[in-house]
């Protein structure tokens, strides 16, 4: 599933994006998720959505963020 946006510049000049990935917008935050009982995976992240305050992916490894993070059916953005 991709989107083209429109966002407005400050020049009045409308600017193209194109989202295939929840990476690719905004409104997504990258946050440290370790796994207490595990050593292993304490460099684990979570991906949240800033704006409906959801988890898109999370006991992610670092490497692989743009793998797991499909957007989902819920993005405010693709309704």
């Amino acid at each position: 599933m991709v989107k083209v946006i429109r966002i407005l510049e400050e020049v009045n000049k409308m600017k193209n994006i194109v989202i295939n990935n929840c990476i690719d917008c905004s409104s997504h935050q990258v946050l440290p998720d370790p796994d207490p009982h595990d050593w292993f995976c304490d460099d684990d992240v979570k991906v949240v959505c800033l704006v409906d305050n959801r988890e898109i992916t999370c006991a992610c490894r670092p490497y692989n963020i743009r793998k797991e993070c499909d957007i989902p059916k819920w993005c405010f953005k693709f309704k």
